[in-house]
């Protein structure tokens, strides 16, 4: 699993130039690099439509990196869903080394990482600690100019399955 930190306006790494937009909406920015983005109704289906999306763009990859990919997109859009403001929207770039998965939402509240565990009988409070724990590197940027924030997660690709 990852060893993901928090960082609130750490520049993206991923934003490359020369973007050229395809007739289905990919931004194709190299041979190996693509950006994919979707807006998402606000509601309870929006994670599973936003993991089924997700599923539906990511290349052949060890599913190790797919379920991680998936599981990241999960909590991510379900913290937006609960915490955030519409409109929602996922942002899903792939190069050959990483998987970076953003999330905006119109809201200002910055996500708060739990100081300690959960209580067990609480089922809620979990989702940006499986993050932190899954995501090589993650993060905050605030929206300039408008509101609203991106909490992003970045996953290596070439990374081996743990054991």
């Amino acid at each position: 699993m990852g060893q993901g930190r928090r960082s609130v306006g750490h520049p993206s790494s991923f934003t490359p130039a020369g973007r050229e937009v395809t007739s289905d909406g990919t931004s194709q920015i190299g041979p190996d690099v693509s950006e994919q983005r979707l807006t998402l109704a606000d509601g309870l289906q929006a994670p599973a439509h936003a993991r089924a999306w997700t599923a539906a763009q990511l290349p052949p990859l060890p599913s190790h990196i797919v379920e991680d990919a998936l599981l990241l997109v999960s909590e991510l859009v379900t913290n937006a869903v609960r915490h955030g403001r519409p409109a929602i929207e996922i942002t899903l770039g792939i190069t050959p080394q990483r998987v970076r998965v953003e999330v905006r939402d119109g809201g200002d509240a910055l996500p708060v990482v739990p100081s300690g565990q959960p209580s067990i009988d609480r089922p809620t409070g979990r989702g940006l600690l499986i993050v932190a724990a899954t995501a090589s590197d993650w993060g905050v940027e605030r929206s300039p100019g408008t509101a609203g924030k991106t909490v992003w997660a970045e996953l290596d690709a070439t990374r081996t399955p743990q054991s």
